[in-house]
């Protein structure tokens, strides 16, 4: 896992999502896709994953202590703005927006994201 920041170029609702992907994957946040419709953020994000061998799950309200390696922990706002950092072992390591982030330490409303590679 490497620490990106996040400058929402791409991502104009959905702020963390890509610095967040590109720091578990260890790639770029500027080549993920734009996002503009919220309500399909998990269809478009899935499909450029699966173009990258990878695959993303989403699990609402699990057993955080279960959770092992780095992971996505997603809440949106009243506006459905998502707000994404990097958590590793149910535990937030990583906020790509720094000081001016939304993610809110209260486990309301969070959605975790587990990236796995693709098995064919």
């Amino acid at each position: 896992m490497i620490r990106l920041k996040d400058s929402t170029a791409n991502y104009t609702d959905s702020y963390g999502l890509a610095a967040s992907l590109a720091s578990i994957l260890e790639n770029r946040p500027e080549d993920y896709p734009t996002i503009h419709d919220t309500h399909n953020w998990y269809l478009i994000v899935n499909n450029y994953l699966h173009s990258l061998g990878y695959n993303l799950v989403l699990i609402k309200d699990p057993h955080v202590s279960a959770l092992r390696g780095y992971h996505l922990i997603i809440q949106s706002d009243d506006n459905g703005r998502l707000y994404c950092v990097v958590g590793k072992d149910g535990t937030m390591v990583h906020d790509p927006l720094a000081n001016n982030t939304k993610y809110s330490r209260s486990l309301k409303d969070v959605s975790y994201g587990i990236i796995s590679r693709l098995f064919l």
